[in-house]
């Protein structure tokens, strides 16, 4: 089953972020997800875990207190490439 309405799975109170889209300018920037994930690298090395999604995102947003609550993952249907989802909670400073 082919599933293109992800809006009825969101959880309450996460932001819903595109992997691919973090790093157009008005998110983070190309460079910034590069740093963030080479930091995220040497901390976590498991780049398939969701503890390396969060620090990438801790470092990407520069919040230690960032939180992931939510990862979907799928293939794009128009081109079969593999797509992530992030659902995450800021700090609120």
């Amino acid at each position: 089953m082919i599933q293109t309405d992800f809006n009825a799975q969101r959880a309450e109170g996460l932001t819903y972020s595109f992997e691919d889209r973090l790093e157009e300018p008005q998110f983070i920037g190309q460079q910034a997800m590069r740093d963030a994930v080479e930091l995220a690298e040497v901390e976590v090395g498991n780049t398939s875990s969701a503890r390396f999604v969060e620090q990438l995102l801790r470092h990407a947003f520069d919040d230690p207190n960032l939180w992931v609550g939510h990862i979907k993952t799928g293939v794009k249907e128009n081109n079969g490439h593999p797509f992530r989802i992030f659902g995450y909670s800021q700090s609120r400073n």
